[in-house]
Protein backbone atom coordinates (compact mmCIF):
# COMPACT_ATOMS: atom_id res chain seq x y z
CA UNK A 1 0.00 0.00 0.00
CA UNK A 2 0.92 3.44 -0.02
CA UNK A 3 0.00 7.55 -0.35
CA UNK A 4 0.93 10.01 -2.94
CA UNK A 5 0.22 13.61 -3.53
CA UNK A 6 0.04 14.20 -7.13
CA UNK A 7 0.35 18.16 -7.85
CA UNK A 8 -2.60 19.03 -10.57
CA UNK A 9 -4.27 15.80 -9.79
CA UNK A 10 -7.73 16.51 -11.15
CA UNK A 11 -6.09 18.57 -14.32
CA UNK A 12 -3.98 14.98 -15.01
CA UNK A 13 -7.53 12.71 -14.67
CA UNK A 14 -9.06 14.78 -17.04
CA UNK A 15 -6.17 14.74 -19.66
CA UNK A 16 -6.58 10.89 -19.38
CA UNK A 17 -10.58 11.36 -20.07
CA UNK A 18 -10.16 13.14 -22.60
CA UNK A 19 -7.61 11.36 -24.38
CA UNK A 20 -9.20 8.16 -23.72
CA UNK A 21 -6.30 6.49 -21.84
CA UNK A 22 -6.75 3.89 -20.16
CA UNK A 23 -6.63 4.28 -16.23
CA UNK A 24 -3.72 2.20 -15.51
CA UNK A 25 -0.84 3.79 -13.45
CA UNK A 26 2.79 3.35 -12.91
CA UNK A 27 4.77 5.60 -10.25
CA UNK A 28 8.21 5.20 -10.17
CA UNK A 29 9.94 7.43 -7.36
CA UNK A 30 12.94 8.10 -9.51
CA UNK A 31 13.95 10.43 -12.06
CA UNK A 32 14.12 8.10 -15.11
CA UNK A 33 10.68 9.10 -16.29
CA UNK A 34 11.52 10.58 -19.59
CA UNK A 35 14.05 7.90 -20.35
CA UNK A 36 11.56 5.27 -19.76
CA UNK A 37 8.48 7.29 -22.00
CA UNK A 38 11.02 7.43 -24.62
CA UNK A 39 11.74 4.16 -24.82
CA UNK A 40 8.06 2.96 -24.41
CA UNK A 41 7.08 4.86 -27.27
CA UNK A 42 10.28 4.55 -29.48
CA UNK A 43 10.43 0.71 -29.26
CA UNK A 44 7.24 -0.24 -28.02
CA UNK A 45 4.92 2.10 -30.20
CA UNK A 46 2.98 3.00 -26.82
CA UNK A 47 1.03 5.95 -26.59
CA UNK A 48 2.51 7.41 -23.66
CA UNK A 49 1.72 10.85 -21.49
CA UNK A 50 4.35 11.84 -18.60
CA UNK A 51 2.57 14.49 -15.96
CA UNK A 52 4.61 17.29 -15.36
Amino acid sequence: RAVAHVPRLQKLLRYVCEQGFEHHVAVNPSLVGAVIKEACEKYLGWEMHQHD
